[in-house]
């Protein structure tokens, strides 16, 4: 197969014997994930070539395929492979960091940024490496970036790409644990120090949509468990500001089962001095079959105790019971899902809300009244 040029995309490529696939010099081959070690394979082999051997075939992952080109392609004069790949979604809001495959002549980097693609600015003039990190960047947007390449021979103006970020920060989501044990290197249980009634699994009991995995707590609030009368979990956060990129609530999602006893669920937070709770639920454990989502403001946290500094929590913990208790509690099985850190956002829409700013307010009152016994209908009668 001869691809001189254009573009030919491809799930897979197997290559048997006798078997030669060669690019040209425009001619660009794309395969589904990352396939480098076995297209690198194939070049070592001969089975795949660039103008017949006269050039190296490059070989690199955008994030999404691999590509294979002819090293004189002219588009390897442009910078190239971006990360985040372009028009990638959900990406992070707090650590993301650009990076791309340098152009073959690029002497330094050009780094150009931006909410508007036809008006980027420039964010790094001249360097060498080919990494940028643009600091935290905004919820739930679409960013820009473009990278310009300085050569002998002038600039070369790269293509521009783009990614959209997730509108909020996640603390834990589940999906990235390969099974139980990897999930208790994590979240401790009380099965480690028998500290609680708590024992966790990897779940594949999940939300709609909302991946495949979820955690499992057992609670076993009876005193049978060193004489504790509470479930806890707990965990260390990958970041210690709770506050970070003017975070403002925390998401839980969590369910029951039907065989529970009635057992209210809460939420900790630790600086490693001072903690507070907030409950999720006086009665959270007890549903069943149908998933919940809890709203935190995080000022609740600092309510239950004013001492508390949200910008260094060292630990978080999820339980089932009553610290405090000093009686038998039951037992039972709760699930918890996505948990996530949001900035102030407009849970409820309203239809009086005219300027979408999510209040009713004088003005909106002000956009009626200019407004006031105006008529688009046409004809009028």
């Amino acid at each position: 197969m001869y691809v001189t040029g254009g573009t030919v995309t491809c799930g897979s490529i197997t290559m048997t014997d006798y078997g030669l696939l060669d690019i040209g010099t425009n001619g660009l081959v794309r395969v589904s994930g990352d396939k480098r070690t076995q297209m690198e394979g194939y070049v070592t082999n001969g089975y795949i070539t660039a103008e017949g051997g006269a050039a190296s075939v490059v070989i690199l992952f955008d994030g999404a395929y691999t590509t294979m080109q002819s090293s004189n392609n002219p588009a390897l004069a442009k910078a190239n492979t971006p990360s985040p790949f372009n028009s990638a979604a959900g990406i992070s809001t707090i650590d993301t960091v650009l990076s791309w495959a340098a152009g073959i002549s690029a002497i330094s980097h050009n780094v150009y940024f931006g909410t508007d693609s036809a008006n980027l600015t420039l964010v790094s003039s001249g360097q060498t490496g080919t990494t940028y990190n643009p600091g935290y960047l905004d919820y739930a947007a679409r960013y820009y970036w473009r990278i310009d390449e300085v050569t002998t021979g002038g600039v070369i103006t790269g293509d521009v790409w783009n990614f959209g970020t997730k509108g909020s920060i996640t603390l834990d989501y589940f999906e990235t644990y390969a099974d139980t044990s990897a999930l208790k290197a994590v979240w401790k249980d009380g099965t480690a120090d028998s500290s609680s009634g708590s024992s966790i699994e990897l779940s594949t009991v999940n939300r709609e949509n909302g991946g495949v995995y979820s955690c499992a707590i057992s609670y076993d609030n009876t005193g049978a468990v060193a004489g504790k009368y509470f479930s806890e979990i707990e965990c260390t956060p990958s970041f210690a500001d709770f506050l970070i990129n003017n975070a403002k609530s925390m998401d839980i999602w969590y369910r029951g089962d039907a065989g529970n006893s009635v057992q209210k669920m809460y939420i900790g937070l630790s600086d490693g001095v001072n903690t507070a709770y907030v409950d999720v639920n006086s009665t959270a454990s007890e549903y069943s079959s149908v998933w919940l989502l809890k709203h935190f403001d995080l000022a609740e946290f600092t309510d239950a105790n004013p001492n508390l500094n949200l910008n260094n929590v060292t630990k978080w913990y999820v339980g089932i019971g009553d610290k405090s208790g000093a009686s038998s509690g039951g037992t039972g099985l709760v699930y918890i899902d996505y948990i996530g850190l949001w900035p102030a956002r407009c849970l409820n829409e309203y239809q009086s809300d005219i300027n979408d700013d999510c209040k009713v307010d004088f003005n909106d009152f002000a956009i009626m009244a200019g407004e006031w016994l105006e008529s688009g209908m046409w004809p009028l009668w």
